[in-house]
């Protein structure tokens, strides 16, 4: 039975992995861990975790990892995540800080990748955090 992801829109869900692990990730980076009554702390919520580990760097990269290893597992197999500091480009400022993101999962025997990579801001106060566009997107 083919693993199929629900999506809000005309496709209705999907079974394509390719598309399941860039919706996986767009759903996390809009979700508000607190939207389901149903599914209450099962959530997984970029905006979440950088809320509780967003000024440590160490702390937010382990349980970005952790949340979205499990995230993954739930449609892929052998899932390997990584959240990285970006240490190679302008990260003196300690509030706002760039990160790699880095998604490696099989299924079928076939891998598949995706990556992205965001910018922890915590200068106003709150800690929130922004897309990086990079060139040719």
């Amino acid at each position: 039975m083919a693993i199929t992801l629900p999506i809000l829109g005309p496709e209705a869900f999907t079974t394509d992995p390719v598309i399941t692990m860039s919706r996986l990730l767009a759903h996390s980076l809009e979700a508000d861990y607190s939207q389901s009554n149903v599914y209450a702390g099962t959530v997984t919520s970029m905006q979440q975790l950088i809320a509780e580990h967003g000024h440590d760097s160490a702390s937010l990269s382990s349980a970005v990892e952790r949340a979205y290893k499990a995230y993954y597992e739930r449609y892929f197999d052998e899932v390997t995540v990584q959240f990285k500091l970006d240490t190679t480009g302008d990260n003196i400022d300690e509030a706002k800080q760039t990160y790699d993101m880095a998604v490696e999962a099989f299924r079928d025997g076939k891998m598949y990748q995706i990556g992205e990579t965001l910018m922890v801001d915590a200068t106003k106060g709150t800690v929130n955090f922004v897309k990086v566009m990079t060139e040719g997107e």
